[in-house]
């Protein structure tokens, strides 16, 4: 039987961008995809018996916190949250700017473990309904199946009993909202992943990555999109605990993809980057440089 999904997809035209041809052929539609109680698919259970194995894995792999590194050296960071975020949102909001100026000294290991938590870490307070096998997260998530991963880049290395004089790559371990370091490298492999470097440097450097096949199971095309929006709601939780901590941080999309990929030593196909955040203490001087570029938001 003909595929009835390829009857409604929309031919390419050559003159259409990429984005465009994607976004037309992952559009719900009644026609495609009919609700679910309108489904009778007469192989239903056989389905759902091939596609059981194969979710329950899913989930406990999202669950155990997702990706991790069982022998790197590890940080376990600290779970008490600095007495600064107690502010009321509306504050915070409004005082968000994507400062591009830094000073050198390095964010202490209490402020990167908050970034952490409430960016993309467990939400323990958000109780589970039944046998739900995955943590809830501090940010929305299609299907709650959090498909990111988080990393931090630091130029300068995080103070600890593990670091050294060179730059450090390091991964973030939800499950035990713990560091992971993957390795150490020259500052200038940092530096050489991303279009424009500030003349003050950021003394950390927060990567999101996606790994779209932990939805696409169930959403098929549609879950890039989903990965996409999720990454936008980790990347405005960084800013905005940035901004309560009285850090400066500014979005940046203008890296070189494969550059990133090859410091995470990571494919770029069934885990891409996505997205970045430069973070660093104010200056002294405190100037502004709130102009926006193609590569910053």
């Amino acid at each position: 039987m003909k595929d009835l999904t390829s009857i409604f997809l929309l031919q390419p035209d050559p003159k259409d961008d990429l984005w465009e041809i994607y976004h037309a052929n992952t559009k719900l539609s009644p026609r495609i995809m009919p609700p679910a109680s309108d489904l009778k698919d007469p192989v239903a259970e056989l389905n759902a018996a091939v596609w059981k194995t194969r979710i329950e894995e899913m989930e406990a792999a999202v669950g155990s916190g997702g990706k991790c590194y069982p022998t790197a050296p590890k940080i376990v960071l600290p779970d008490i949250l600095p007495q600064t975020l107690h502010q009321p949102i509306e504050k915070i909001i409004r005082e968000r700017a994507s400062e591009r100026s830094f000073a050198a000294p390095q964010i202490s290991i209490e402020e990167i473990a908050a970034l952490c938590r409430l960016a993309y870490g467990e939400n323990p307070d958000r109780p589970r309904p039944g046998d739900w096998p995955i943590p809830f997260r501090n940010t929305p998530s299609a299907g709650a199946l959090y498909p990111l991963e988080l990393y931090l880049l630091a130029p300068l290395p995080i103070e600890s009993e593990l670091s050294g004089p060179q730059a450090e790559v390091w991964h973030y371990q939800p499950g035990g909202h713990s560091l992971e370091r993957i390795h150490r490298c020259d500052p200038s492999r940092i530096i050489g992943c991303f279009q424009t470097w500030p003349e003050d440097p950021p003394p950390l450097v927060a990567l999101l990555t996606g790994v779209p096949k932990r939805q696409s199971w169930k959403y098929g095309a549609r879950a890039y999109r989903y990965t996409l929006l999720e990454a936008g709601h980790a990347a405005q939780n960084l800013v905005l605990v940035a901004t309560a901590l009285g850090l400066h941080s500014c979005p940046i999309v203008g890296f070189y993809d494969d550059a990133l990929h090859d410091l995470l030593d990571i494919d770029g196909i069934s885990e891409v980057a996505l997205y970045s955040v430069f973070i660093g203490r104010k200056p002294a001087h405190n100037p502004s440089h709130k102009q926006e570029t193609p590569s910053s938001l």
